[in-house]
């Protein structure tokens, strides 16, 4: 009789290793070598194939979604933090723009939307607890959270729940890792059982966190995408599409075609235009997209800027002035003297005399004859010029003359 390793040499398979769902970085640093993208098939505007829907996905508009310009199409899809805090007049009007874009004929079939961390009173239990923390509560006081989400109409509101809208089934969920005390946060060890809801069938994949590896490098370059959503979409969802509410940079539009035939990928639209850079400045002027305009005419808008430039004003494009724009003066340019700048005598600059100056006798000037004040003349006492007496500046003061001299000079920039 054979062994079972004669019969079976891979009877066992070799375990694949686990990755941390708690520090992504070093889960994507074991990883990435194994990740493969590819660039979805890209098709210009004005082109409307056959069998296709037309999707255009916003994100993080944060009250500001008056601003974006949105391309005729069949299904919109928001992304989440379309409020600051949650604030019910903010889910009011963004469901009133909705309304305004389904009867004007923009948006043809629907609008889907999920909630994103700043929709703090969509989670009312977590609501309670933290109010306080984002909001003050004299000013504002705390909002009603059952009218919050009454608000929100005229559109598919969709928690961890599906939609079909023709022969596409979407799915959306607001869940993401943990960040400080936003809403729908859940611990990175114990999020992967809201991803296994996710059902196998889904064509459109809604998230408003992204997935390891996918649009989560920070500034730091660290990453923050979640390994467990990850797993769900590489391994067992494969969806058609996926789109990540939070990885829209400053509310920029996506639009995309899904194909009716799920062999066949969905394709990105690109914008068609033959403007130049002075007549696009000209038509955001007209179309009432001044800060988008000013943006443009600032600086030359290249591929890589169109994602980011945004009518919702941003650090970069806000009239808010920051720390390098601002007429605040900061230290080097401040009229407020500094310590090397000031009026103020140092110990060296005093008329106040130290001790090498006072009259009170010390050691050295003392009538007592020590070493340095005998008849013998020192080093010190010769007629030969010293340092001190010199009218040459010594290394001291010509550093000290030198360097103040600098600091004026460089206080008038």
């Amino acid at each position: 009789m054979a062994s079972l390793a004669q019969t079976d040499p891979f009877s066992t398979p070799p375990r694949q290793p686990i990755l941390p769902a708690d520090d992504p970085t070093e889960a994507w640093e074991r990883i990435r070598s194994h990740q493969v993208f590819v660039a979805p098939p890209k098709q210009a505007d004005g082109i409307l194939l056959p069998n296709c829907t037309r999707i255009v996905c916003i994100s993080d508009t944060h009250g500001y979604h008056r601003s974006i310009p949105i391309p005729t199409c069949d299904i919109l899809i928001h992304g989440g933090d379309f409020t600051n805090y949650g604030e019910p007049h903010m889910v009011k009007d963004v469901s009133d723009y909705f309304s305004e874009l389904l009867r004007n004929g923009t948006v043809k079939k629907a609008i889907i939307c999920i909630a994103g961390n700043h929709e703090l009173t969509f989670q009312p239990d977590h609501y309670e607890r933290v109010w306080r923390r984002f909001q003050r509560p004299k000013q504002s006081g705390k909002y009603d959270t059952e009218a919050a989400r009454k608000a929100l109409t005229n559109c598919v509101y969709l928690e961890d729940e599906t939609a079909t809208i023709g022969s596409i089934q979407f799915y959306g969920s607001p869940w993401q890792p943990e960040f400080y005390h936003w809403a729908f946060n859940v611990p990175r060890t114990d999020i992967e059982s809201k991803w296994e809801k996710i059902p196998t069938n889904t064509d459109v994949l809604i998230t408003h966190g992204p997935p390891l590896g996918r649009g989560d490098v920070t500034s730091g370059n660290n990453r923050t995408g979640c390994v467990s959503l990850m797993r769900e979409v590489q391994c067992r969802v494969k969806p058609g599409s996926m789109f990540l509410g939070i990885s829209m940079s400053h509310m920029a539009s996506l639009m995309m075609e899904p194909r009716l035939d799920q062999n066949s990928p969905a394709r990105l639209v690109t914008p068609n235009s033959n403007l130049s850079s002075e007549e696009l400045v000209g038509w955001l002027k007209h179309n009432g997209y001044e800060n988008t305009a000013a943006a443009c005419k600032e600086s030359p808008l290249t591929d890589q800027q169109s994602d980011r430039v945004t009518d919702r004003p941003t650090d970069r494009q806000t009239d808010r002035p920051t720390d390098r724009q601002t007429d605040r003066p900061t230290d080097r340019q401040t009229d407020r003297p500094t310590d090397r700048q000031t009026d103020r005598p140092t110990d060296r600059q005093t008329d106040r005399p130290t001790d090498r100056q006072t009259d009170r006798p010390t050691d050295r000037q003392t009538d007592r004859p020590t070493d340095r004040q005998t008849d013998r003349p020192t080093d010190r006492q010769t007629d030969r010029e010293t340092d001190q007496q010199t009218d040459r500046p010594t290394g001291r003061q010509t550093d000290t003359q030198t360097k103040g001299a600098l600091d004026h000079e460089y206080s008038l920039y």
